[in-house]
């Protein structure tokens, strides 16, 4: 009789100790949620993890499990793994078709393995560290090591190991093309020294267009680029070439352009904003009259509509760490 007492507290024991350790699996394996958040707005949208192909019509930050991927705007991708277990720890896998991903891990103190998927193989990350990784539209990927390591595994060759700026051109077809990557620190700065948050555009001789902000250490393979820190009146950089023996420092110092109603022929019903074109570029701004604009240094020819009134062509001359008075008719 008391032997079968103690058999019947016995197995309730592991009973209990069976349900415990269920709980316990079960909270370990509920990630948070994979969320994508747009830079042009506060829209959030979550990112089931079961490799559904996801096309970007803007530049957004998906949020994972100890990680951030910045996506550039056309970036098409799929979340096919984000879970944790008790044994294997985090296991994150994002498959990039296409566009410019550039993340970072943060997995301090656990297991844990990023996996980044291609149609020629596979990139792994198991701790801290960067990257910057392109989808080409032949399915080739190029993959580069900011910080930390990577473990590059090729469908049809021998894995291989990459550091710091070092990178690696994984073909469609499963081969494997060890590159050595640039470091970039580039900064931009108001007239006053306010440092500036833009975007940054490295185009290579290939016409691959890498996309960044200012204020960021970023690797790229080396090669010569066209740099563009990107607003209304552009900083632009031609012919910089960029190598793994010597990270490059550019520093971007603006100017700025206020532009005001000339005090002859002024039709005061008319808006307080014109439209700002530059010369060689299609790109138009909605500026608001008597405000600064940051400007590039330079000779600038500006084309500007003020309402219907017909565009007007003017010359102006920004200098560094100057303010420019441009008058609108």
């Amino acid at each position: 009789m008391i032997r079968r007492v103690i058999l019947t507290v016995i197995l309730a024991l592991f009973a209990l100790a069976g349900i415990g350790l269920g709980s316990l699996i079960s909270a370990e394996t509920q990630p948070p949620a994979a969320v994508l958040v747009y830079s042009d707005s506060d829209r959030q949208e979550r990112v089931p993890p079961d490799g559904t192909s996801l096309t970007l019509g803007d530049a957004a930050r998906l949020h994972l499990a100890h990680a951030q991927l910045d996506l550039s705007n056309g970036t098409r991708l799929a979340l096919r793994r984000h879970h944790a277990s008790p044994i294997n720890g985090w296991q994150v896998a994002v498959a990039l078709f296409e566009g410019q991903a550039n993340g970072r891990l943060q997995p301090r103190g656990i297991a844990y393995r990023f996996s980044l998927l291609a149609v020629g193989g596979s990139v792994e990350m198991t701790g801290e560290g960067a990257f910057v990784a392109y989808g080409l539209p032949n399915g080739d990927l190029l993959f580069g090591v900011t910080e930390g390591s990577a473990r590059v595994q090729p469908n049809n060759a021998e894995a291989l190991m990459l550091q710091a700026r070092q990178g690696v051109q994984l073909t469609a077809d499963g081969r494997a093309a060890q590159t050595e990557w640039a470091v970039l620190r580039a900064a931009a700065y108001r007239l006053d020294g306010t440092p500036l948050a833009l975007p940054l555009h490295l185009t290579d001789s290939q016409g691959i267009t890498f996309r960044f902000t200012t204020g960021q250490v970023v690797s790229v393979p080396s090669e010569t680029y066209r740099v563009v820190a990107q607003t209304a009146i552009p900083y632009i950089v031609e012919g910089l070439r960029l190598s793994a023996e010597q990270p490059v420092t550019l520093a971007f110092t603006f100017g700025e352009v206020v532009f005001r109603l000339s005090t002859q022929n002024v039709t005061a019903s008319l808006s307080n904003q014109i439209v700002l074109r530059v010369a060689e570029s299609e790109n138009a701004w909605q500026i608001v009259l008597d405000e600064p604009v940051i400007a590039a240094p330079g000779t600038w020819t500006f084309f500007v509509r003020r309402g219907n009134t017909p565009e007007q062509r003017i010359e102006a001359v920004v200098l560094t760490g100057r303010q420019t008075e441009v008058s609108v008719r």
